[in-house]
């Protein structure tokens, strides 16, 4: 005899496209998971801007307001779930950092999932898809112990890459800075020297970690706020150009073509936005 699904699932998850100016909606009291399966995408929030790519997963707390995604031929898993009620108040877990840096009440965080690490949550998150649709006897207790167990081996991961790789450690000051500070002029000497490393090592270093060079990253945090704004303002484009820290709207325009692949003009009335 199947069993009666609970009224208020402790965790459910979702495999989907992404939706121009999609809003991420959850719940009262729900953490969410962005998990990019292919393609690129960012998520902007009313502080901050998040890039995102293939293998990145987004942890994002009830307290955040309000956040909207945006992608070029992004693929995304959304997992949401209540924490307390999937891993306990006494639960060992709890007393890693990696589950403090993780579940920060503060704001999102973001780990990245790659190689060997990468394939065991890649596999755990598959598992996980094949049981949400399910109506097979337990499978929500399935999905449930195998979300116990994606979340403890993401815990980990982020642990690991703040304690054990302390070759990365220096880019996390630079990192920061260009989070907060991106609509403001940054050189690469200044990066390195918060970084308290040389500009060609911090060059290095950073291009090994992110795929991209510094400039690149600040141009996609900019772009990344543009499109918030042009989908959600009626603002003029150089006055967004100029908020966004380009003082040139027409070199602010060329960027954005780079990067979206047309301009600020088509990105606005384009219905089904990159």
């Amino acid at each position: 005899m199947p069993c009666s699904p609970s009224s208020s699932p402790i965790c459910e998850i979702s495999i989907h496209g992404l939706a121009p100016g999609a809003p991420l909606v959850c719940r009262k009291g729900e953490w969410a998971i962005i998990a990019v399966l292919g393609g690129s995408a960012e998520c902007q929030t009313e502080e901050k801007e998040y890039p995102l790519r293939k293998g990145d997963f987004l942890f994002i707390p009830p307290e955040l307001r309000s956040a909207w995604l945006q992608g070029r031929n992004a693929r995304l898993c959304t997992l949401r779930f209540r924490l307390d009620a999937l891993i306990g108040p006494k639960a060992d877990i709890r007393q890693c950092a990696g589950f403090s840096a993780l579940f920060s009440p503060a704001g999102p965080a973001l780990v990245h999932a790659a190689g060997t690490e990468g394939a065991e949550i890649e596999y755990l998150l598959s598992k996980a898809l094949q049981e949400a649709p399910s109506d097979a006897p337990g499978a929500q207790s399935c999905l449930n112990a195998l979300m116990v167990c994606l979340l403890v081996a993401l815990v980990r991961l982020r642990q690991r890459s703040t304690a054990d790789r302390p070759d990365a450690d220096p880019l996390s000051p630079a990192l920061s800075y260009m989070e907060e500070h991106f609509t403001e002029e940054i050189t690469l000497p200044q990066l390195a020297a918060l970084s308290d490393t040389s500009p060609r090592h911090f060059d290095r270093l950073f291009r090994a970690a992110y795929q991209v060079t510094p400039k690149q990253y600040i141009a996609q945090l900019r772009i990344a706020r543009a499109c918030a704004m042009l989908a959600h303002t009626n603002r003029p484009i150089t006055e967004i150009a100029f908020d966004c820290g380009y003082a040139d709207s027409n070199y602010f325009s060329r960027v954005f073509r780079k990067i979206r692949g047309i301009s600020p003009q088509q990105y606005r009335q384009t219905p089904e936005r990159p």
